[in-house]
């Protein structure tokens, strides 16, 4: 492999307000909220690590203390789970403290809103390296190689400049999400990506979501003056310009993309991660069973 072509680093943009979730994101960040037992963001960098990167920049802002306390040691518990021997709570929370080399910083308040300005909050600190870029709300399953794995190898084995995570989803949904439309006789070269389409105006029934894989040409796409939709800056518009003049590829994934990104969704990836714990899953079977059958 081109060593040029490496994929060693990962931005995870967790400086949102989560406003979809007032008021318990007042004080708890949104990507802190549990997915059962483990909070969010944990799920996200557990997959950038076990896809072979372990260093990793989460862009944050005011307010969102609790997701760097998370990932540091806290000596008062650790100290009582160990005098109570609840050894298997202490290596879970040690986990967490030994997952990755994590740093931290801020999306201050001269960024404008949007998609992008987490990453341009990072872009200091990466300098020349490629790098994945991951939003804080979305999440995976994968029954063999993580999404992110995926993605960095089309990344390291091709010319490319960036490489894309793209799921089919419903018409009905397409409008919530950056949608895809193929160069012309390629079913894996990105032409544009529009983000939230009006209905009717969608390209293809492929969506992409917060998994990306890019080389450090993406900056000359993105800035504080190239705002796009009600005045934000948008990334898939920085994806967009950059497949105009590079090469973008789209990978289809497998497995399987959730966004906790309002209460439904939120609720159905609780319920899908649920259904791999084989502790939880009969369990939970019956009860919606019994759900169902009360509220007919």
């Amino acid at each position: 492999m081109d060593n040029s072509k490496k994929v060693t680093m990962a931005v995870i943009a967790a400086a949102g307000y989560g406003t979809r979730f007032l008021p318990a994101t007042k004080s708890v960040p949104k990507e802190m909220l549990p997915m059962i037992d483990t909070p969010i963001i944990q799920y996200i960098v557990e997959e950038i690590v076990s896809s072979g990167i372990r260093n990793i920049i989460i862009v944050t802002r005011h307010g969102n203390d609790p997701i760097e306390d998370h990932f540091d040691s806290l000596v008062q518990l650790e100290s009582y789970l160990e005098e109570r021997g609840k050894f298997d709570k202490l290596e879970e929370i040690r986990k967490s403290i030994q997952l990755a080399n994590i740093a931290f910083t801020r999306q201050h308040r001269d960024l404008p809103y949007g998609n992008a300005a987490p990453l341009l909050a990072a872009k200091p600190f990466l300098g020349e390296s490629n790098f994945c870029y991951m939003y804080g709300d979305d999440l995976t399953l994968s029954s063999k190689v993580p999404i992110t794995r995926q993605l960095v190898d089309v990344f390291e084995r091709s010319d490319c400049d960036a490489v894309i995570a793209a799921q089919k989803m419903p018409k009905s949904e397409l409008s919530r999400y950056a949608n895809i439309k193929f160069k012309e006789g390629s079913e894996e070269e990105l032409d544009n990506l529009i983000e939230k389409p009006d209905t009717g105006e969608e390209y293809s029934d492929l969506a992409s979501f917060g998994r990306y894989v890019c080389s450090p040409r993406i900056f000359e796409h993105l800035g504080t003056d190239k705002r796009g939709k009600d005045d934000e800056i948008w990334f898939p518009d920085g994806i967009d310009k950059l497949a105009q003049v590079g090469k973008v590829l789209v990978k289809s994934i497998d497995g399987k993309w959730m966004t906790t990104g309002d209460p439904l969704r939120f609720i159905q990836t609780t319920l899908e991660f649920a259904m791999v714990r084989d502790e939880l899953k009969e369990p939970l079977l019956e009860y919606m069973a019994e759900l169902v059958k009360r509220e007919k």
